[in-house]
């Protein structure tokens, strides 16, 4: 947790939902696929938790960056180029994003509602 502002920030970094045919890593196991519906329900969860505390709750998607996990000879993004566009992104998040799963750029995954008439307070699950 991040104190900044009267803000309260966590960042939390996921891969997008999607089909197994469409995964580009070797995460076909029965472990990875159930620890990220149980990281995606958690994360909506949060959202509806915090709704009436004034605290933000989103999810972003860095992209597919060239490291250990996603592949550095298969990945699209060099580590700099994500990065930078998170913490660009990280500035604009405001009450329309609650509980929206984003890309690194901001733009909503359409599997996620966006719950509306949030406060503007940050905590950031992504």
């Amino acid at each position: 947790m991040i104190r900044r502002g009267g803000q309260h920030d966590l960042v939390h970094l996921k891969w997008p939902p999607r089909s197994p045919d469409l995964n580009p890593c070797d995460f076909h196991t029965l472990r990875y696929i159930k620890e990220r519906a149980a990281l995606n329900m958690a994360m909506r969860v949060a959202a509806t938790n915090a709704k009436d505390k004034g605290i933000l709750v989103t999810m972003m998607c860095p992209g597919w960056v060239k490291t250990d996990m996603g592949g550095r000879d298969r990945g699209v993004l060099e580590p700099e180029e994500s990065i930078a566009a998170v913490i660009n992104t990280l500035s604009t998040l405001d009450e329309t994003h609650h509980g929206v799963f984003m890309d690194r750029e901001g733009i909503p995954y359409p599997f996620q509602e966006n719950p509306a008439g949030q406060s503007a307070n940050s905590f950031l699950m992504v």
